[in-house]
């Protein structure tokens, strides 16, 4: 299964709108309390699951570029002193005040329908949940739906040294419980794991 650029570009179109519908309904950029615990929750899985859809669309695209391994170590982060990327025609980061940067981690080694709670079921902890923490995951995705071909070079590039190596592909589960979505991110979540698994398929064998 191959999936075109305009695919592609739909699918960043869709989360985008999820991140900026997901900080309306918890009120992330205004609200100036905690979150209370229920909200929290439910906002922490549904993140989570964009999370997810993030990370296949930026591997799929990846794979794209066929970047072949580099001789030369990849940068440290704090070496690095290329600017960042520029933001594509009509996106707009939501700038949260006091909050730390924070990355989005790309190659987990299992890519899957994880969706692990904001909170943890055993806890029994009550009260609001500090708001910091969830801004900064957000934060974090929207810089890799900013420019996604950026973040998906630097993962070719990653992706590329680990196939020279000799490593096994990660492992692709599948889409998770898409009835929690919207109808066109549904489609997004499936079609990205069906291509990914495709993409995959020649791991071991292709140089």
């Amino acid at each position: 299964m191959v999936l075109d650029a305009d695919f592609l570009a739909f699918a960043a179109d869709e989360l985008r709108a999820a991140v900026s519908d997901l900080i309306g309904r918890t009120q992330a950029a205004v609200r100036e309390t905690d979150l209370p615990r229920s909200l929290a929750r439910r906002a922490g899985r549904r993140l989570a699951m964009l999370e997810g859809i993030a990370r296949r669309l930026i591997m799929l695209m990846a794979l794209a570029l066929g970047i072949e391994a580099q001789r030369t170590p990849c940068p440290r982060r704090s070496q690095r002193c290329e600017p960042g990327p520029a933001l594509e025609p009509g996106v707009e980061l939501v700038h949260f005040p006091r909050v730390s940067v924070r990355y989005l981690r790309l190659l987990p080694w299992v890519l899957g329908a994880a969706m692990p709670d904001a909170l943890p079921s055993a806890s029994r902890a009550t009260g609001p949940v500090p708001l910091k923490k969830f801004r900064a995951r957000i934060a974090a995705l929207q810089r890799v739906l900013a420019s996604p071909e950026a973040s998906a070079r630097r993962l070719a590039r990653h992706l590329a040294r680990l196939r020279a190596g000799g490593e096994p592909a990660p492992l692709i589960l599948g889409p998770g419980p898409v009835f929690r979505l919207s109808p066109e991110l549904g489609l997004v979540a499936t079609a990205l794991s069906e291509a990914l698994r495709a993409a995959l398929k020649d791991w071991d064998t292709s140089p």
